[in-house]
């Protein structure tokens, strides 16, 4: 028994004088990075589980190179993924869950408009900053109420004069316009009936539901305003989510039309067209950002080549590309700019430095300021036009 107390005496001594020696030799050991929560409401199941799972795919795929380029320092990126079911009551508990969590620093919220709207008193009231992933101007304005939400998807009102721009040039002299019951789908309606009336266009208007529920009854009646002759207005606006539009076209294709189709930034999906919609949606055009198409754009600044980076590393892990996956990767952007800007991770701080965050983003221009939390430029926006298999950027 005392010759193994010996020996195992022996050996710790000669650990402790190794591990002495290498400390030495080092100098210091390296310090434990600080950890860093964002905590994420998303759409994992339900109705909108089809986006909820690609913002997930491109923020765990974002947050690890983040983590391997040391964008954050001395600090280790970590995400805490909540599902809300698609239902604003679920979405409400997990923010306030997420928010009651001292470790979290920030909140990234998925597509849905009602989640995000249903969460904003509770938002305000745990002031913590929260990146949504939503577009409806309601969630940012008005911004004295809206303190800590910022928002990066498109601004109905800049879509609805993209889109106006692009009728005229068709010289369209009547807009069928289809949209979905949600919120951007309602403020959508809003601002492109107002932007086609102002250039004295004829405008007639259906609705859906987000899934597309309904779609071949509103497109027949859509048609039916139409003389017989050729049925239907001379161009019809779809502003529902990918999915739906997509529907919407093949309805629109299946009963006759022959008129112009246009959509709005909620109908992108994947950089190529989907055989189901290919007759439908050729020559369909798009507003859109270049990150849809920047694979076949020359990189011509460190942005673009960042872009194409972001959608070959995303699409070389997920076996294809989504067009929404590059404003996932845009909320952990502007959150690590933020946190870099101050070099803090403290709530308040996080959201004073993100009222003046400014970054090209994989998704565009973001230009956060202090009377404005929508952060995508109106600049980012261009047209995509569908021609054959994919989508490609629209001659000007």
């Amino acid at each position: 028994m005392s010759r193994s107390r010996g020996w195992v005496g022996a050996a710790a001594t000669t650990v402790a004088v190794v591990l002495a020696a290498l400390v030495s030799a080092c100098g210091t050991t390296t310090p434990q990075a600080e950890r860093v929560v964002i905590g994420v409401d998303l759409e994992l199941t339900g109705p909108g589980a089809h986006l909820g799972q690609i913002y997930r795919r491109a923020l765990e795929l974002r947050v690890d190179q983040i983590n391997e380029a040391g964008l954050l320092g001395n600090r280790h990126l970590e995400l805490e993924v909540l599902d809300n079911r698609t239902d604003s009551g679920v979405a409400g508990t997990n923010i306030s869950q997420l928010a009651a969590d001292s470790d979290v620093v920030a909140i990234i919220t998925g597509g849905c408009d009602t989640c995000a709207l249903g969460s904003l008193e509770t938002i305000a009231a745990a002031a913590v900053p929260v990146v949504s992933l939503a577009a409806t101007t309601e969630l940012v304005e008005p911004i004295d109420q809206r303190r800590y939400v910022f928002k990066l998807g498109p601004d109905a009102f800049d879509v609805a004069q993209v889109l106006a721009q692009e009728l005229r040039r068709a010289e369209a002299a009547s807009v069928g316009l289809i949209t979905s019951d949600q919120p951007y789908g309602v403020e959508g309606q809003s601002e492109m009936t107002a932007a086609a009336q102002r250039l004295e266009l004829d405008v007639v208007s259906r609705t859906i539901a987000e899934d597309g529920q309904g779609t071949d009854v509103a497109v027949a009646d859509l048609l039916s305003e139409g003389p017989s002759s050729q049925p239907g207005p001379d161009a019809v606006v779809i502003w529902a989510s990918g999915p739906a539009s997509a529907s919407v076209a093949v309805s629109l294709h299946n009963q006759g039309y022959e008129g112009q189709i246009f959509l709005a930034p909620s109908g992108a999906n994947e950089p190529f067209v989907g055989s189901d919609a290919r007759d439908a949606l050729n020559g369909a055009r798009m507003v859109f950002t270049e990150s849809l198409v920047s694979d076949v754009l020359i990189a011509s600044s460190p942005a673009k080549a960042a872009r194409q980076t972001w959608l070959r590393d995303y699409a070389a892990q997920q076996g294809t590309y989504h067009a929404q996956a590059s404003f996932a990767a845009d909320a952990l952007q502007v959150l690590v700019a933020a946190i870099n800007e101050n070099d803090s991770t403290d709530r308040e701080s996080v959201r004073a430095a993100l009222e003046t965050t400014q970054i090209d983003g994989f998704t565009g221009p973001i230009r956060f300021r202090l009377e404005t939390h929508s952060g995508l430029s109106p600049q980012a926006l261009v047209i995509l036009v569908a021609q054959g298999d994919r989508w490609r950027l629209a001659a000007s």
